[in-house]
């Protein structure tokens, strides 16, 4: 009787290793990092639980499992032309490139508040090779419908590799506000540049942003833009 009584809780206590061992080892797995590469193929179970990872078109876009901060991971253009931070609610919603990989349009869409009517901004980039003479701000397309060149306006933020031309504009459709942090990134490295517009619309009926709004906007898109490395910057 004894003897099989032992024998039982032997066996109740191999199991219960096993099981610990389990979860041990699912931990494990869970926090190794896990790169571009493979990305697409990892069962989703096995990657982070946010929107960047859980959309299958923007995980493609994912360098690896490794937040670069915390709520940030780092994207990778499909042209292998730059990356940037990326916040973990992030999508990307669109792509062109062209077949040289030389110039990109692409397009995100981020969280900003749940005040508004519209609570996220988009953000468009376009990628373009700059050639030898050309001036960014000539390359970059103009609103048809504004009046005054506003390119004479900008701010200039500058990085150690980069200069960020950035200048605050209001469309007004009759139905809906829009709101636009637009300029150019030109590196200074290398002959790329990017035309980045980010625009969050606002219904003509609701309040309108206020300069709160607008200030804490354009620290975050020119915190995530200030964080872009072309390719070749850190050679």
């Amino acid at each position: 009787m004894w003897f099989s009584v032992e024998k039982g809780w032997d066996t109740v206590m191999k199991k219960i290793m096993l099981i610990v061992m389990a979860i041990y080892l699912s931990g494990c797995t869970s926090h190794k990092v896990i790169y571009q590469e493979e990305i697409m193929e990892t069962k989703p179970s096995q990657l982070p639980k946010v929107a960047a990872f859980e959309d299958d078109y923007t995980r493609q876009y994912m360098y690896s499992t490794e937040e670069v901060e915390e709520g940030y991971y780092l994207f990778e253009s499909l042209t292998k032309n730059y990356t940037m931070k990326f916040p973990e609610s992030g999508y990307v919603l669109q792509n062109l490139k062209n077949k040289y990989e030389t110039w990109e349009h692409i397009e995100f869409s981020f969280h900003f508040s749940d005040e508004i009517s519209v609570p996220y901004y988009k953000l468009q980039f376009y990628l373009s090779p700059l050639e030898i003479g050309e001036e960014a701000l000539d390359k970059m397309p103009v609103f048809p419908d504004i009046e005054a060149d506003y390119r004479n306006e900008m701010e200039i933020l500058d990085t150690k590799d980069k200069h960020i031309h950035h200048v605050w504009i209001e469309r007004d459709d009759g139905e809906e506000v829009g709101y636009h942090l637009t300029g150019v990134i030109e590196a200074q490295e290398v002959s790329q540049m990017i035309y980045y517009d980010a625009r969050v619309m606002v219904l003509e009926t609701a309040d309108p942003l206020t300069d709160e709004m607008l200030q804490e906007m354009s620290d975050d898109i020119l915190e995530q833009l200030a964080s872009i490395q072309f390719a070749n910057d850190e050679e």
